[in-house]
């Protein structure tokens, strides 16, 4: 009897192109249908706040013109501790899913569309530890930030991409250079704008913005008692499926600084830009 001789297998080494400028990620992709988007917070743990901790952030987002039919999820991921003792400054994890509710994290191959990334941090309007967002791709590639700087009058949140240069610049609408303009949506509407314009861009007058992101009002019940908020997102016209990515992730970190915190239940102003009373640094509605 011959013995044969089995030559041993060699491995097989699988290189992964990185993505080139322009390419869109798989995990983004579907973003590029979409001219806007409604990021809609749940009321998930409002008995939670209302003895003073913040629950997990949970949101439903859509578009138009069904802003009723769910298409992604997001779940924030943090400690309780970090909900109870550092309030809007923890640490945490949003991720966006493809689905319409929490079983969407389960789903196979269903790779997250964006993961944003959050340490503690300073409140708004700090020399230092300022807060930041690091957004990834749903194969944990580093897709770029979003930072706030230290700032004198209004908070400006700045958004780069992943070689760290800077896309976006989104402040409210500023008038006679230093003051919120509260009718810059019109008087009554309880409506509260962002404005989304290029770093470079020096006109930033009336109408002059290349994008929106607009909190827009859910009733006295839910602004009173609740964390409950509601943003839509107008997308730059030329805006790729990554840059998407990043204004979605940009709204999270958004509606944490300026719209969480048990203040906005009791009347009461914060520096980083309370609801009620924050006064002209943060922002706040007059």
């Amino acid at each position: 009897m011959q013995l044969q001789v089995v030559q041993p297998v060699q491995p097989v080494v699988v290189s992964i192109a990185p993505l080139q400028k322009g390419m869109t990620r798989a995990s983004t992709a579907q973003l590029a249908q979409f001219d806007n988007l409604i990021v809609k917070q749940t009321r998930r743990g409002c008995m939670q706040e209302l003895m003073g901790c913040e629950a997990k952030n949970e949101f439903l987002i859509s578009a138009q013109p069904n802003p009723n039919q769910v298409l992604m999820y997001s779940l924030e991921e943090s400690s309780c501790f970090m909900r109870t003792c550092c309030k809007n400054n923890r640490a945490m994890k949003q991720t966006v899913w493809v689905g319409q509710d929490e079983s969407a994290m389960d789903l196979p191959n269903n790779l997250p569309v964006v993961m944003g990334q959050k340490g503690l941090t300073c409140q708004l309007g700090m020399c230092c530890f300022n807060p930041y967002l690091d957004l990834f791709s749903g194969q944990d590639e580093p897709m770029g930030k979003v930072t706030v700087p230290f700032y004198w009058c209004i908070p400006s949140y700045k958004v780069f991409n992943e070689e760290n240069v800077q896309e976006y610049d989104i402040h409210m609408p500023i008038c006679f250079g230093c003051c919120v303009n509260c009718f810059s949506q019109g008087c009554c509407n309880c409506k509260i704008p962002f404005y989304i314009y290029r770093p470079d861009q020096t006109d930033r007058g009336e109408g002059q913005e290349i994008g929106n992101i607009i909190k827009q009002w859910r009733g006295f019940g839910t602004e009173m008692f609740t964390d409950a908020d509601t943003f839509t997102i107008d997308f730059p016209k030329d805006a790729n499926s990554d840059q998407k990515a990043r204004l979605l992730g940009m709204t999270f970190l958004l509606n944490m600084m300026q719209f969480e915190g048990k203040d906005r239940r009791h009347g009461g102003g914060r520096r980083g830009g309370g609801r009620r009373g924050g006064g002209r640094r943060g922002g706040g509605r007059r």
